[in-house]
């Protein structure tokens, strides 16, 4: 009999661990650390990323569904995902589940230089979204699994200090002061924080392109913009591919009206994200939640919580 099975006939409730946090947080780190009986499985969409070259997007759907199959099938498993939906947690709890996170938690500037160190670079306002909204999460998690909420703080030693001091000297004058803070260290460098998410699109049909140059000449856009002129061509292309014609010069540049005031929305979310850091960053009261668990001290409740 698989020790999943014998697991569950002992209280009747399938076990689910959670392991929380940011990009470049440790997670992966810390789950090695920790002993996960055998027939357990770890959900992780890092696997298809890495081993099948496939998107974040579509690797974390991915795994949505293999959570919720198993969360059917009342299998125990553990899942490493950024817990930044707390209502998935809450979905588990409905279902039955006894619930244990292991949120890892590290500064936002080591998140920041860790992804871009990675192989897989998600482009920055992801990496500053998900560290805003999974440690603001940190409170609401501990009042709702109790002692079943383990924080583990990752700094990695002395090795970000000096990045921590100037990011916390920084968010002393709120986001506009992270905001200027990371561009002045992105700037130095573009290439090592560009990401790999952001692939290039050519219009490699000569007519089609033909087509699309005499669509646009008269619109006025910056023309080196390689992220609207992308979305521009790929909208001109939808309309072509279908009907061999383009949407025409009115529709493309209402087109790029709405590429703009999108790119305005989510520069506004950037900075409401990066202010939400400067206050976290500011917060006794979220400092004094940052106290953490030992490693050995997680290793024991773990394996308390699959007996």
């Amino acid at each position: 009999m698989k020790l999943t099975k014998i697991l569950l006939e002992q209280d009747g409730r399938p076990k689910v661990l959670i392991m929380g946090g940011g990009g470049g947080a440790g997670k992966s780190y810390v789950l090695d650390q920790i002993r996960i009986p055998s027939g357990v499985e770890i959900f992780n969409p890092d696997k298809y990323v890495e081993s099948d070259n496939l998107h974040l997007t579509v690797a974390s759907r991915m795994v949505d569904a293999e959570v919720e199959k198993a969360k059917e099938e009342r299998r125990n498993f553990v899942w490493d995902t950024t817990a930044a939906n707390k209502q998935k947690v809450l979905d588990l709890m409905e279902a039955g589940y006894d619930v244990m996170m292991i949120m890892v938690y590290t500064h936002p500037i080591i998140s920041f230089i860790s992804n871009f160190q990675r192989d897989r670079k998600i482009p920055k306002a992801g990496v500053v979204s998900t560290w805003a909204n999974v440690y603001s999460l940190v409170d609401d998690y501990e009042k709702l699994l109790g002692e079943n909420f383990l924080l583990f703080v990752n700094l990695r030693g002395d090795k970000y200090n000096k990045e921590m001091e100037a990011f916390n000297k920084a968010a002393k004058k709120g986001g506009r002061g992270i905001y200027d803070y990371l561009n002045d260290m992105m700037s130095a460098d573009p290439e090592a924080y560009a990401s790999t998410f952001r692939t290039s699109y050519d219009i490699e049909d000569p007519e089609a392109l033909k087509a699309y140059e005499e669509e646009t000449k008269g619109i006025d856009f910056d023309r080196d913009d390689e992220s609207l002129v992308k979305q521009l061509k790929k909208y001109f292309m939808t309309t072509y591919e279908k009907k061999g014609v383009g949407p025409g010069a009115d529709r493309m540049a209402k087109k790029v009206d709405s590429i703009v005031t999108q790119r305005d929305k989510e520069a506004d979310r950037y900075m409401g994200d990066l202010d939400k850091i400067a206050d976290m960053l500011n917060s006794s009261k979220f400092q004094n939640m940052m106290e953490s668990d030992s490693i050995n001290d997680i290793k024991t409740k773990v394996n308390q919580f699959f007996k």
